[in-house]
């Protein structure tokens, strides 16, 4: 059994919306397991990435009550590279931890806002560079042998618009989120 796994794959798209020329990307991503232990995972990843805006966020021109959404065909997609390392470590049959920093640098990132010159109507537009930098902790313990389980999920994000210098926003700082799955035996077998 070997202890380290490599990982190598790639993406390639094309989009074009309406009649503009359109862009393509490959993006590739690089990824590394090591077994440490039966019960200890360490892993990283490094890739880049292409998203073309949605036809949502190009052309979407709508009103509701008093908030107006205008649409922004001259919008660019966006490409990021980026980059984790985590670790999952599982102490007991019932308890699996998992950990991993990461960091996203983004170009033409596309973000909402407001445009203050046209009454406060919302719209999309590329951000010439943005990062997103952060932390993820996430549990699930098996409380009753596959039928009640309980997983927790914590974020911290570190999203920032690196032109302005200022917040990314509509991202929290801080996200959790907990769930509890219980299982019933199938009712027909």
């Amino acid at each position: 059994n070997i202890p380290l796994k490599l990982s190598l794959g790639i993406r390639y798209d094309f989009n074009r919306l309406n009649t503009s020329a359109g862009e393509s990307a490959f993006s590739p991503k690089f990824g590394i397991n090591y077994k440490l232990s039966d019960n200890l995972i360490l892993r990283s990843s490094f890739g880049t990435g292409f998203r073309a805006p949605t036809l949502a966020e190009a052309f979407t021109s709508t009103q509701a009550g008093a908030i107006i959404i205008k649409p922004n065909p001259s919008l660019k997609p966006e490409h990021n590279w980026t980059f984790e390392i985590g670790a999952n470590y599982q102490p007991f049959d019932f308890l699996n931890l998992d950990a991993a920093v990461f960091q996203n640098e983004f170009y033409d990132f596309i973000e909402p806002g407001v445009d203050p010159n046209a009454g406060g109507e919302f719209y999309f537009a590329n951000i010439t560079r943005a990062r997103i930098q952060g932390f993820e902790f996430n549990t699930n313990c098996d409380l009753l042998k596959n039928k009640l389980q309980l997983s927790v999920d914590y974020i911290y994000l570190w999203a920032r618009d690196l032109e302005l210098n200022q917040p990314l926003k509509y991202r929290p700082r801080n996200s959790v989120t907990a769930n509890f799955d219980y299982y019933i035996s199938p009712l027909i077998e």
